[in-house]
């Protein structure tokens, strides 16, 4: 592939070792040179403004009730989904591991990847207040 974009959060859903896999794997199946895209929450921002999250949402005929708490040491966010309709209850449990910018770019390197770029949601230059941690990271030529 010229191209491959994880986007919105779609990586870090697996332990630490499924997780350097999927770079693994991401980096083998570009063509040499080609580039990959990874977009995350900044956990360098989520670490200074984490409070424990609930809601509440209703539409049409379900009710949505989320709660998430987060691990500091393993910078993973537990989060508990709740779906109610017609009285059947539904619970969908998930962690997404977080990554400080210099610990992604570390394993991006070990996947193989060369030229990695750290950019903020709007590709301007990253910063530890950014909201979101952009990748930008390029296989080997």
């Amino acid at each position: 592939f010229d191209a491959a974009l994880l986007w919105f959060t779609s990586f870090g859903y697996f332990d630490d070792d499924g997780n350097r896999a999927v770079l693994r794997e991401l980096c083998r199946v570009l063509r040499p040179g080609g580039r990959a895209v990874i977009e995350l929450n900044n956990l360098s921002r989520i670490l200074t403004t984490f409070q424990r999250q609930s809601f509440v949402r209703r539409g049409a005929d379900v009710l949505l009730d989320e709660h998430g708490d987060f691990d500091e040491q393993t910078g993973t966010m537990e989060t508990t989904r709740t779906y109610i309709r017609d009285g059947e209850v539904r619970e969908i449990r998930f962690d997404i591991r977080y990554f400080l910018p210099e610990e992604l770019r570390e394993w991006l390197l070990a996947a193989g990847f060369e030229r990695i770029e750290l950019l903020g949601a709007e590709g301007e230059s990253f910063s530890l207040g950014s909201r979101r941690l952009v990748a930008l990271a390029r296989a080997p030529s």
